[in-house]
């Protein structure tokens, strides 16, 4: 009955507030445009005319009914609250509620993003006269923001106090990281794409040393993408990722775990650190998220998604400024209406730059974070898909340039031998000699740099390369490998090999000849693929003994008693909650490197584990 209560009155809430944003943001336009002037599409809306009548009325009217539905269904949403009520910190903790409330952040938040760029747009098409600026277009965008941004502030403001009253957990964190992840990574994109747009356009204009025309049409929007993008997105992220000592991180996760082990209604303190202010209580909120975060899975999976964005991106635009190079230095005369070769190689440049320092900057918080934090199976798996991916993507664009650079050294010892060389030109190998050396150029490093850091990985003899050769990822990736080279044998090995038979029992040739020297270069790269995914496996599969040593048996402490530290403890008794008790206990008064991991069990899983043969020092 409660739950549906609750998605009555949010859903209500929230549809509510959406017409109310809405009347509001175009009413107050309605009233500026024709004060302000504009285009002659707005000249209608002139004061006193039917047409400014109507849509006064009609927003007006959206705002008059949604105002009252939205408050009346928030402030019984809020009674729920009060100390007075039945169960106030549960309602708190309510994933209705906190549904609410971040969607209502990401949507508030997602609006000022494009509120924000077109400000900034606008803006500076008024500063550099261009002709279809109107301050109206201004001014719209402006409401717009302050409309979106007063929304967001006001819930912001209630999600605080609700983490100040109660700590945020399970399905109240989780929405808090979709929020948090799901934004920041919009603003990535929408930054990386202004700055791409951006550092382009600058360099078109420097290059082609014109009036600055072209420039002023086009750079007005790709600032407001750029700066709009930068604004959201280094907000969110640095709420995420602010670094504390671990005492420091420690002592204010101490203050929100405290309340929920002693049942209290809020942290020690709560009304201390509510007299020190807005600016303190979301320094307090912050490091205490990024404790908690650095053990989430959609932390993970947002910072491998940023280096696979980057990564995507940097290898195109390497791509292409690599090719339009080879082709240039191959002597290949560019066809009439493209960019000049300075230009093209730009555009690349810039775009590969702007990526490129997005991948470094991810990389090294992930860098950062595997160093101080012990990494939890689900984040293990996160960086797995991503690193397996990205190198079976430079292992394909390896393949498909040795096997495309083997049948083109064929087919021009193909036209040498018969004289079709001389008779047809050279242009015709030389865009495929610059897309294989595109593809190897840059499949090759990719490959590598990834592939040796899985490989060193899994070669090592402790639980991590345990976990790692056992890996689904590590599985797919060399099975892929396998499939790929036994097909290829399977069915261009098959037209080889029936070429090869027909010549020697002297049949007459049959066939096209180059799909036989295509089906031969594919056989020879791919069995080498082949040859070395299984010798992998078999790798991996010697360590068999070992790795079942290793998942059963603990290893032993240290002699001497320095360095990290692994305990084993079995805690038994009749009351499962106060055993849960304990545990949180401990684990507040860990540092906040430590990490504790429970499994329940039953005695004799106990048993086995606590007194394995390596577990003694």
């Amino acid at each position: 009955m409660a739950t549906l209560k609750r998605i009555y009155v949010y859903l209500v809430a929230f549809i509510s507030l959406g017409t109310v944003s809405f009347g509001l943001a175009s009413l107050v336009n309605v009233i500026l445009d024709p004060l302000l002037g504009g285009p002659d599409s707005v000249s209608l809306n002139s004061v006193g005319s039917s047409y400014y009548r109507e849509n006064v009325a009609f927003y007006a009217a959206i705002l008059i009914i949604g105002l009252p539905v939205w408050a009346g269904h928030w402030i019984a949403a809020q009674r729920w609250l009060r100390p007075d009520a039945s169960a106030p910190d549960v309602e708190r903790n309510a994933t209705l509620r906190k549904l609410y409330l971040y969607v209502v952040l990401g949507v508030a938040m997602l609006t000022a993003l494009y509120a924000a760029s077109e400000v900034v747009t606008s803006a500076l098409d008024l500063v550099l006269r261009q002709r279809d600026a109107f301050l109206t277009y201004l001014t719209n965008s402006v409401v717009q923001l302050l409309v979106a941004l007063g929304i967001w502030y006001y819930h912001w403001r209630v999600v605080t106090a609700d983490r100040l009253a109660t700590p945020e957990r399970g399905g109240g964190a989780t929405l808090r990281r979709w929020y948090f992840y799901g934004v920041t990574f919009v603003g990535l994109i929408t930054l990386a794409n202004g700055a791409t747009l951006l550092t382009a356009a600058l360099w078109q204009e420097w290059v082609a040393s014109g009036t600055g025309l072209a420039l002023r049409e086009v750079i007005a929007q790709r600032v407001g993408l750029a700066l709009a993008g930068l604004g959201v997105w280094l907000w969110h992220y640095r709420w995420t990722s602010t670094v504390e000592t671990d005492d420091a991180a420690r002592t204010t996760e101490d203050r929100w775990n405290h309340s929920a082990i002693a049942g209290q209604s809020g942290p020690p303190g709560a009304s201390a650190i509510e007299g020190r202010g807005a600016g303190a209580v979301g320094s307090e909120l912050r490091r205490a998220t990024v404790v908690d975060d650095r053990r989430s899975t959609l932390r993970k999976a947002y910072l491998f998604g940023a280096v696979a964005l980057a990564t995507t991106a940097t290898l195109y635009y390497v791509s292409q400024g690599f090719y339009e190079l080879a082709l240039a230095a191959l002597g290949i005369e560019r066809i009439a209406g493209e960019p000049s070769l300075v230009l093209a190689v730009g555009r690349a440049v810039a775009g590969a730059a702007v990526f490129g320092a997005l991948w470094t900057l991810h990389w090294q918080a992930i860098q950062i974070e595997a160093a101080v934090q012990p990494e939890v199976s689900r984040q293990a798996s996160v960086r797995r898909l991503y690193t397996y991916l990205v190198a079976l993507v430079g292992e394909a664009m390896l393949i498909v340039a040795a096997a495309s650079m083997l049948r083109l050294l064929i087919d021009v010892g193909d036209h040498v031998v018969n004289g079709l060389y001389a008779r047809s030109g050279t242009d015709w190998w030389q865009e495929q000699l610059a897309l294989n050396l595109t593809l190897l150029v840059v499949g090759l490093p990719v490959w590598l740099f990834h592939w040796i850091r899985l490989q060193r990985l899994a070669n090592r003899d402790d639980a991590a390369g345990v976990a790692e050769r056992r890996s689904l990822f590590r599985r797919m990736y060399l099975y892929i490998g396998v499939l790929a080279g036994v097909l290829t044998m399977l069915f261009h090995g098959s037209v080889v090999l029936y070429a090869l038979l027909n010549r020697a029992l002297g049949g007459s040739p049959v066939g096209d000849v180059p799909d036989f020297f295509k089906a031969l270069s594919d056989c020879l790269v791919l069995g080498l693929v082949l040859l070395y995914c299984w010798r992998t496996l078999r790798a991996d599969a010697a360590w068999g003994e070992h790795d079942e040593a290793v998942s059963t048996h603990l290893a032993p402490a240290p002699a001497n008693g320095g360095g990290p530290g692994v305990a084993l403890a079995v805690i038994s008794g009749a009351d499962r909650r106060a055993i849960e008790g304990a545990l949180a206990e401990l684990q507040r008064a860990l540092p906040a490197s430590a990490r504790v991991e429970v499994r329940w069990t039953d005695s004799a899983g106990a048993e086995v584990a606590l007194h394995s043969p390596a577990a003694s020092p």
